[in-house]
């Protein structure tokens, strides 16, 4: 026999001996997460309500546009994320019905709840069944589409185990540069970061996004939602949503203060040499996806594993002996595991009321202390340090203008200060010389029942009275007010980031606020 075909055989042997027990251990350790191997992710094609439920019939048998789905949610992240969303389903003890994609006419993504199954004559009901909604379809999967699948299936995680979660207080609408609330920005920020994540790990997603950028598609670029997901993407990646909105060279003299208010929300220009308050970043779900994004992406968080007992919760059975939590899941399951553990801590001790990411930190580092060191220097240079105080923000402003300008000296300089600054701010940090929530202040909601927006506001839809919290309020936003005005309002922005914040809305009409 040729030595290549000796050589050859003698590979093959090895697969056989040590990858395919791999391969095949892999699929019975499967078994441990999914109650059905068979279908972890069943199609559903709607067809009408039934009974207060959405209703919908399982694909057919090779169903092509159902095959195709299959095909591509059969790729490592995905897998993955459907591995994770069930594991979610375990630890809330929820059993109940299948993991749904759910294909309807209903134009975006929704995290949805509650749905009546068709199989053949039978109808059964999941009244408790949180699932994907999305409309797909051929030419939408040419496109990528189905990269918001983990966005979508990343709320549904959430609400598997998040009980109660805070209510919204903003009568906007969410948009990933807009700033709303605590609340929103949490919701949506999650649901935001995994968009990256896929973006990162499927390269067909990347071949798909460059696509849209060819020179016959160029002005698609233009349409609102193509803007988000770029900024969804790319100011993910830059951490560009820390820094202040710029608008648009606009007439504002010509424009209404709804429209105004519409335009400053949704405009994706930003200001690299300003950065927002503490309050305006936790209320942006851009800066929250950017900071889970950097959680469930940084190396030492996802590589710092637990005792059994803690990956026991999410499996339906004990772990076998002699296999280790390294072999059931990767470092990146891994992380989002503890994400589930600190949802479900915090699920009905916080409220609207509360700094919900913040809470968040203070609970991972309480529950992992391990990887308290990593998360907070994260976090702070994250934001800037802006949730502590504005010392490390102030120089950061300057650097980037020095930056900007292409003076080495003073950007040197600045980038020596900055570092020493956040020496000294993250020592205090550890050592509990400083709080991590110095620098941010109280809500203060305020309801203008004299100027109705739109949800969406760049839509047609029904309006409600403009609801702001005058800690990250925009100048047009207090100018709704009539007996403020845009003057007023101006000044008003300015003292407060002369302040960091009002304390109270007696302050805030002691420099001027009117309502």
């Amino acid at each position: 026999m040729p030595r290549a075909s000796r050589s050859l055989i003698a590979i093959l042997v090895l697969l056989v001996l040590f990858v395919l027990p791999d391969v095949v251990r892999a699929q019975d350790r499967s078994d441990l997460v999914f109650p059905d191997q068979e279908e972890k992710i069943c199609i559903v094609f709607a067809n009408g309500d039934q009974g207060g439920l959405l209703g919908g019939s399982r694909a057919p048998e090779g169903n092509k546009l159902a095959e195709r789905i299959r095909k591509e949610l059969d790729l490592p992240f995905h897998r993955s994320v459907i591995k994770l969303a069930q594991c979610s389903r375990n630890f809330a003890g929820d059993g109940v019905g299948p993991n749904v994609l759910f294909l309807s006419l209903n134009e975006g993504g929704f995290p949805r709840h509650g749905l009546a199954l068709k199989e053949g004559e039978k109808i059964t009901e999941y009244p408790n069944l949180n699932f994907v909604d999305l409309v797909m379809n051929e030419p939408r999967l040419d496109a990528g589409g189905l990269q918001i699948f983990s966005h979508e299936l990343g709320h549904v995680m959430m609400m598997n185990l998040w009980v109660n979660f805070p209510q919204a207080r903003s009568s906007k609408q969410h948009a990933s540069m807009g700033v709303t609330d605590y609340a929103v920005a949490f919701f949506e920020g999650w649901g935001e970061h995994f968009q990256r994540l896929a973006f990162d790990q499927i390269p067909f997603y990347q071949a798909a996004f460059q696509e849209s950028y060819e020179y016959h598609r160029s002005t698609g670029t233009l349409w609102h939602s193509n803007l988000d997901r770029e900024l969804r993407l790319f100011g993910v990646l830059q951490n560009t949503y820390i820094h202040r909105k710029r608008l648009p060279a606009v007439d504002l003299g010509q424009m209404s203060l709804e429209e105004l208010i519409a335009l400053d929300h949704a405009s994706p220009l930003f200001d690299r040499c300003s950065l927002k308050n503490a309050q305006e970043m936790l209320s942006c779900e851009g800066v929250i996806a950017t900071l889970f994004y950097r959680i469930n992406s940084d190396k030492i968080l996802q590589n710092h594993y637990l005792e059994k007992a803690f990956y026991e919760r999410f499996l339906l059975s004990p772990m076998p002996e002699g296999v280790k939590a390294q072999d059931l899941f990767t470092p990146f399951e891994n992380v989002i595991l503890k994400n589930f553990l600190v949802w479900r801590n915090l699920s009905g001790r916080v409220t609207e009321k509360d700094d919900i990411f913040l809470a968040y930190i203070r609970e991972w580092c309480r529950s992992f202390p391990e990887d308290r060191e990593e998360i907070l220097k994260l976090f702070v240079l994250t934001t800037v340090g802006k949730t502590v105080s504005n010392e490390l923000g102030d120089i950061y402003e300057k650097m980037a203008y020095y930056g900007m300008v292409g003076n080495m000296r003073e950007f040197l300089k600045s980038g020596e200060g900055f570092n020493a600054s956040f020496r000294k701010l993250y020592k205090a940090l550890l050592c509990g010389a400083r709080s991590l929530d110095a620098n941010v202040g109280p809500q203060i909601w305020v309801e203008n029942k004299k100027l109705f927006i739109s949800n969406p506001l760049w839509g047609t839809g029904p309006k409600k009275p403009l609801r702001i919290n005058l800690n990250t309020a925009s100048e047009f936003e207090l100018a709704s007010f009539p007996e403020t005005g845009l003057k007023r309002a101006r000044e008003l922005v300015r003292i407060r980031e002369k302040l960091s914040f009002f304390k109270s809305l007696e302050e805030a009409r002691k420099y001027g606020f009117r309502n």
